[in-house]
């Protein structure tokens, strides 16, 4: 291969996907807003997470006041059953916010599917997304 100037070509990474583009995405609704308590601004994202025995996917909504995780739902697959559940999760156990919630997420399939859309929309949450390629 060296006589023929021939090289290998390197085996890239396995990197599972988080993000695949939804459509149906939502403003950034909380661009300029700081919050002042508890419950007025919940985030969202999906990472994942290697294991022995393949990768899982993790989703966690924090209350950007506080800073605590208000709900999470471990997965085998990245579909919209993963933010769904979360959101879901959120929606109906123990966390009860007043109605005008901010939801914040990335505009993952996941987060514009109305899968995740109308547990929010049953607690009265308004559903706020990053533009594309930015945090918040």
């Amino acid at each position: 291969m060296r006589e023929n100037e021939l090289a290998a070509r390197a085996k890239k990474g396995f990197r599972p996907r988080t993000t695949v583009a939804g459509k149906g995405t939502a403003p950034n609704l909380i661009k300029d807003l700081e919050p002042s308590g508890v419950d007025q601004i919940w985030v969202s994202d999906i990472t994942y997470v290697a294991t022995v025995e393949g990768w899982l996917y993790l989703a966690v909504i924090l209350d950007l006041f506080s800073r605590k995780v208000v709900g999470w739902k471990l997965g085998e697959n990245i579909g919209s059953r993963t933010g769904r559940d979360s959101a879901g999760k959120c929606a109906h156990d123990g966390a009860r916010p007043d109605p005008g919630l901010y939801f914040h997420s990335d505009r993952g399939s996941q987060y514009s599917s109305q899968a995740v859309r109308k547990p929010l929309s049953v607690i009265g949450a308004n559903l706020s997304m990053s533009a594309q390629g930015k945090l918040l």
